[in-house]
């Protein structure tokens, strides 16, 4: 039910003021308004401001049919009463006909009007405030608190949502890569899905890249100390049954400075226990740790270079470990909106993985990081999902594509038309060295 608030429309008053004079009074009928107290203020008076922000606001429009109905009165009683009100206090006259909230573009809900869309300012930040407040209530408190502000709907705030939504398409992929085709170039699968295609060939993916986790790095030993025993017995034998062309070491709890040694035990003994089987093929890296992943260091490098020099410095006493792989791999993983701010952030982790003169292979994922609040999970637009293989492709030796995380945790169920997949096997087949065909069945 919509509620009449006491100042919900003062902030029109200016409006009317102008529009009062600025058509001819509508026809009156002989309206008696009996024993009503006449005032400049009060619900009666803010029914002529509405009435007159009504004129060009449909919004305001459907808002003052809805009181009408509401106080079971009329237009021409409005009329009445403002012309009573102008008598006795001097006010401007009420002017032009009923409003009607039906704009003259149909394209265009009724409930926005002529409100600017924008992906900026207090309205769009409603729409996203409104949308994480599906996963916090904290959220979801502050939503309310700024609709009721701002004093607009729920029907509002997700007409304005849809209307952003047209205006900018972010699905419409459109750019190619800054570079021309790279012959070498290749997309590897390190995703993993329930219920997914048992076979990626001739969809534009080299081979699946092995990733080797926690659980199977350590076992069911102590995970502070590397399991050598365990290494040597149960890790290089499976890889050299797989025979994958790299492995990724992925291990995130050790500390990658203090505890580098511990690091560097882990991958001298899987990459020589596979060296000593005879296996020159197998390429090894640790996932995240060269350089050290770091998102604010350089987006606020302007604002923070003490933060940029403690990263660089950081960096720089990686070169032990870097010393120990063959190739490189940054987590460029995304985990803000900010599509400039991401880009920052790729190229400047990209450039200093590149100072460690190892082959260079990101690792980016079609998901918001599941750490962000509200959007954790939810699949990229494609144009931003665009942006990130265009940025990686023109500076790095490969791309490695992770995933996928559900809400609420546990591996994500496969659904192969999400916009992602089909956008990335035709960017993969035409830009990386796999072919994508017509025989792809995933």
């Amino acid at each position: 039910m919509v509620r009449v608030r006491g100042a919900a429309v003062l902030a029109a008053a200016v409006l009317a003021c102008a529009l009062f004079s600025a058509a001819p009074a509508p026809a009156q009928t002989a309206v008696n308004l009996g024993n009503v107290p006449i005032a400049n203020t009060g619900w009666r008076y803010n029914l002529v401001l509405i009435r007159a922000a009504g004129q060009t606001n449909s919004f305001k429009a459907e808002q003052y049919l809805a009181y009408l109905k509401q106080y079971n009165l009329t237009d021409e009683w409005v009329v009445a009463y403002a012309a009573a009100v102008s008598a006795q206090f001097g006010t401007p006259l009420a002017t032009g006909p009923t409003p009607n909230p039906l704009p003259s573009d149909p394209s265009i809900d009724p409930i926005l009007g002529a409100t600017p869309i924008e992906k900026s300012g207090w309205r769009y930040r409603l729409t996203v405030l409104k949308e994480e407040g599906k996963y916090s209530a904290a959220k979801q408190a502050e939503y309310e608190y700024y609709r009721d502000k701002n004093r607009v709907t729920d029907a509002y705030v997700d007409a304005y949502a849809k209307a952003v939504a047209a205006k900018f398409p972010e699905d419409a992929v459109t750019a190619p890569p800054p570079v021309a085709k790279k012959p070498y170039f290749k997309f590897y699968r390190g995703f993993r899905y329930t219920g997914m295609p048992s076979s990626f060939a001739n969809c534009g993916l080299s081979e699946f890249m092995r990733i080797l986790y926690v659980e199977e790095l350590f076992g069911s030993g102590s995970r502070d100390v590397p399991n050598v025993a365990h290494l040597q017995n149960k890790v290089v034998p499976a890889l050299l049954k797989e025979n994958k062309q790299y492995v990724v070491i992925d291990i995130e709890h050790w500390d990658p400075i203090t505890e580098m040694d511990k690091l560097i035990t882990v991958i001298r003994t899987i990459k020589g226990g596979v060296r000593a089987a005879g296996n020159t093929k197998m390429k090894f890296g640790f996932y995240m740790l060269l350089p050290i992943r770091d998102f604010l260091a350089p987006v606020q490098k302007a604002a923070q270079p003490e933060r940029w020099n403690k990263w660089m410095g950081q960096n720089e006493q990686m070169r032990r470990l870097a010393a120990e792989v063959d190739v490189v791999f940054p987590s460029l993983y995304t985990i803000t909106e900010n599509r400039d701010h991401w880009a920052t952030f790729a190229k400047a982790n990209i450039a200093e993985a590149r100072k460690y003169g190892k082959p260079v292979i990101p690792f980016v994922w079609p998901q918001y990081h599941d750490t962000m609040l509200g959007k954790g999970t939810e699949y990229l637009p494609i144009k931003y999902w665009e942006l990130q293989l265009n940025t990686i492709y023109g500076l790095s030796d490969g791309i490695a594509i992770w995933g996928s995380v559900k809400k609420g945790g546990g591996w994500d169920a496969w659904d192969g038309k999400r916009d992602w997949w089909p956008y990335t096997k035709s960017y993969a087949g035409e830009y990386g060295s796999v072919a994508y065909t017509s025989a792809c069945k995933a």
